[in-house]
């Protein structure tokens, strides 16, 4: 999700002056708009690697889950409350599919994904899926 936000563009709005925490001064009424997908990519944030998708990332060398900082996810005092049932329930249909189906993706697909508020691939994805177990 870090390469490939759901929801590529988020929009924040200033109603009184402030400075954001790089010094930039913000007027009132002012939206600001922030790219969450070019965010995923910064070399400032990530490291070289940036565009490499690392699972480790998020593991420490005892195999537990490391913290990340509140911005690099778009989160906050305003975060979803929904957001740990979310991934709970994403885990749990992943986990079924991968236990009880074969998924080969198709090679020489185009995954570009479509520029809209949430992103999804362009032309979907393809893939032949089969039964683990008879």
């Amino acid at each position: 999700m870090m390469l490939f936000p759901p929801v590529p563009n988020l929009v924040k709005g200033s109603y009184e002056p402030r400075i954001l925490p790089t010094g930039h001064r913000v007027g009132p009424n002012t939206l600001i708009v922030l790219s969450l997908h070019v965010m995923g990519r910064l070399t400032s944030v990530w490291g070289k690697d940036s565009l490499e998708f690392k699972p480790e990332r998020w593991i420490t060398e005892k195999g537990e889950l490391k913290h990340e900082p509140a911005h690099k996810f778009n989160a906050g005092p305003r975060i979803c409350l929904g957001k740990d049932v979310a991934f709970m329930e994403t885990k749990a249909v992943a986990a079924t599919i991968v236990h009880n189906y074969n998924v080969q993706i198709a090679r020489g697909q185009d995954t570009r994904p479509t520029n809209v508020i949430v992103v999804k691939m362009k032309d979907g994805l393809h893939a032949t899926i089969s039964k683990r177990w008879s």
